[in-house]
């Protein structure tokens, strides 16, 4: 083969490459359309049964999206396998905390140990006045629309739900001796999250685990994603982030002594 065919077959090559890489791109980036069955992908919280049992149930009552509850469901059936109790910070009307209690009631009935409880976290009232004191993306009031009443009645089938009112962190005193298997952090402060941080972590079993709602929010850069960075940053754990924007943190292991 001389120069001249070396040439023309690597040109070949290259362009063939090229078509693939390209063809690739159409199928699974933003114009999979086009090949809708090829690379359809598995989306199960879209499955009728999740929405109908899980979803459906708390979707009047929260902001979250169907793979947001989804995550959520799953999580703590995995979690539920861990010695530790289980919390939600920041509840607005209940919505997640539903999605919660179910799955845990769900799971309740194979322990063969004391059932975790629940604990729900929030002022009930709507967000709180830290104009000044941290990056607040909310109105003081925002999410007020809500009540102490309202979301206990929403628990009320659940013997294991323990509603906690107030500021974080003065609400999670008296808790000191709990450990947690599962927390999910919605408080969408900076402040707020580094407190939930500070409490939760050395409480959490190892294997248990960390969810954030709003980490990869462009809007929340520089409450919750902050928090989080600047907690993780000098500890073994790394956030892991998902394509919705929701980021878990999974408790390793002490090291051997």
């Amino acid at each position: 083969m001389n120069v001249q065919q070396g040439f023309a077959n690597k040109a070949r090559r290259a362009i063939s490459i090229s078509l693939q890489w390209i063809l690739k791109r159409l199928m699974v980036g933003r114009y999979t359309f086009i090949f809708p069955q090829a690379y359809r992908v598995f989306s199960p919280w879209y499955e009728p049964d999740f929405i109908r049992d899980v979803f459906a149930p708390a979707s009047k009552l929260t902001l979250l999206t169907e793979d947001r509850c989804y995550l959520l469901d799953r999580l703590v059936r995995q979690s539920a396998l861990l010695d530790g109790d289980m919390a939600e910070c920041g509840v607005y009307k209940g919505g997640g905390a539903l999605v919660i209690a179910r799955a845990l009631a769900a799971a309740r009935s194979a322990l063969d140990r004391p059932a975790p409880e629940l604990f729900l976290f929030d002022t009930f009232e709507g967000m709180p006045d830290t104009a000044g004191t941290d990056a607040q993306v909310h109105l003081a009031g925002d999410f007020g629309d809500t009540s102490l009443e309202a979301v206990a009645k929403i628990m009320t089938p659940f013997s294991f739900a323990r509603l906690r009112q107030g500021l974080i962190p003065d609400s999670l005193r008296g808790l000191e001796s709990r450990r947690f298997s599962f927390v999910h952090i919605d408080v969408d402060l900076y402040r707020s999250t580094l407190d939930c941080l500070e409490f939760f972590y050395p409480r959490l079993v190892p294997g248990g685990i960390l969810v954030f709602d709003d980490y990869g929010i462009r809007i929340y850069e520089h409450a919750e994603k902050r928090a989080v960075d600047e907690f993780f940053a000098s500890r073994v754990e790394k956030p892991i982030s998902l394509a919705n924007g929701q980021t878990l943190v999974i408790k390793a292991p002490a090291p051997a002594a």
